[in-house]
């Protein structure tokens, strides 16, 4: 699926740094060579750590910058380079942050899906509604939340980023952001740390 311009950003963060590469590139360095952990050699699809990684992936893009250094950036930077000098970052940031709200819509989806047994094509027209989707973006949720190997894995995303939010707020937010990415945790780990 082609990314649209205000989700280069995200995307980035997500999946390279400080998200999923950044994690496994430490941890396998960290972890792997320097300790001789096996289980860190390996990505783990099905696992408690996936809510982990998740959230790290989703934390990462408020870490590495705050929104006025992003506004400049999407203005100055991003915006132009992809043909499109003359949007309204301050609104589309607006937006943005509106949307985050929506994190539990493909939440919703795979329990109409599943647990309720909902048709394909209800499930599809919600994603697209509640979730400001395209019909071919809501196909391409559907196709991930209907492999029987990803159809619970949807959960990981909100779930993770909630788990993680109090870590990552406040002053010792970037320490704690680090030694998620360089120590082994797993989700009960973390909800003990918070008690």
């Amino acid at each position: 699926m082609p990314a649209r311009a205000s989700s280069v950003l995200p995307l980035m963060a997500h999946e390279a740094y400080a998200g999923h590469h950044t994690e496994h590139a430490i941890k396998e360095a960290a972890l792997y060579r320097a300790q001789g952990r096996a289980e860190h050699c390996i990505q783990l699809l099905l696992a408690p750590e996936c809510v982990l990684s998740e959230g790290i992936a989703d934390s990462a893009l408020d870490l590495i910058w705050d929104r006025a250094e992003r506004a400049a950036f999407l203005r100055d930077e991003l915006y132009p380079a992809a043909g499109l000098p003359d949007v309204d970052v301050g609104l589309q940031m607006q937006i943005e942050q509106a949307s985050e709200g929506l994190s539990s819509v493909g939440n919703n989806a795979a329990l109409l899906l599943h647990r309720d047994g909902r048709p394909a094509d209800e499930v599809q027209r919600y994603v697209e509604r509640w979730g400001l989707r395209t019909p071919k973006e809501a196909a391409q949720s559907m196709k991930f939340m209907q492999n029987p190997l990803f159809r619970s894995y949807i959960f990981n995303y909100a779930m993770g980023k909630e788990l993680l939010a109090p870590l990552l707020a406040g002053p010792d937010a970037v320490a704690n952001f680090r030694r998620l990415l360089s120590e082994p945790f797993t989700p009960s780990q973390v909800r003990c740390r918070l008690s």
